[in-house]
């Protein structure tokens, strides 16, 4: 059996503007649907990222967060003068003297440029999705039994979820004594392959998700992070 799809869902104003913004910064190709006002791009195998319209307003921090990957000093420094270009800020969200760069793309989500690391090598662009956790290692454990990948770093401070042999980024949960509370803008959608979801994590009965409605369902993790599972659908047919 087959490890299930993920899809980062990002609430927008303007979600065409938002998504040539990211695939601008990721050099990856949009697909567009001007139709209902929402795009998307695939980001190795097993992963995309959706930008729809919002269906709410939000304000503080978001609880989840891309990293970007770096291959060396000089590609840090060009993709932070790229997110500049493009129309994005710097960021304080308390991180001090760090050698990644925070920074917040036009519509105010944090995003991390990464220094150069061996556990990114085989990520392409985006080196990982990282949503702030208060127990890192039990929400850790939640996304490897719903993705059906494994948690391959453990620590009591973060852990990781990733594919294997592949150029997907990271689902990673880092420890935040006090993490933003309520949904936020971004948002994780599992595509289930083969009708497969653990049913030890989905209950019977769910309601639709409130971003991404019909034939997705909400859901929460260990820490009542939002997500939603679409089952028995394609990616094409989801978006």
């Amino acid at each position: 059996m087959g490890a299930n799809r993920i899809a980062v869902v990002v609430e927008s104003r303007d979600p065409l503007r938002l998504g040539d913004f990211w695939a601008r910064m990721v050099e990856r190709r949009l697909t567009v649907d001007s139709t209902a006002g929402r795009c998307a791009m695939d980001i190795g195998r097993n992963t995309d990222v959706r930008f729809v319209p919002a269906v709410q307003s939000h304000s503080g921090a978001n609880r989840q967060h891309i990293d970007l990957a770096s291959d060396s000093p000089e590609h840090q420094v060009a993709l932070i003068e790229r997110a500049l270009d493009l129309g994005a800020l710097d960021a304080d969200v308390g991180q001090g003297n760090v050698p990644w760069r925070v920074m917040a793309d036009p519509e105010g989500n944090e995003f991390c440029v990464l220094e150069p690391r061996r556990e990114y090598r085989q990520s392409g662009s985006l080196a990982a999705v990282v949503t702030h956790a208060e127990d890192p290692l039990t929400v850790g454990r939640f996304w490897s039994a719903l993705v059906g990948a494994p948690l391959i770093r453990k620590h009591p401070e973060y852990t990781s979820v990733r594919y294997g042999g592949t150029a997907d980024p990271a689902l990673e949960f880092v420890r935040h004594p006090n993490p933003p509370e309520g949904r936020g803008r971004l948002h994780l959608q599992l595509l289930a392959r083969d009708g497969f979801v653990p049913r030890t994590v989905v209950p019977d009965a769910l309601r639709p998700c409130p971003v991404c409605g019909e034939p997705s369902a909400a859901l929460t993790d260990p820490e009542h992070t939002h997500l939603c599972v679409s089952v028995g659908c394609s990616p094409a047919e989801n978006r």
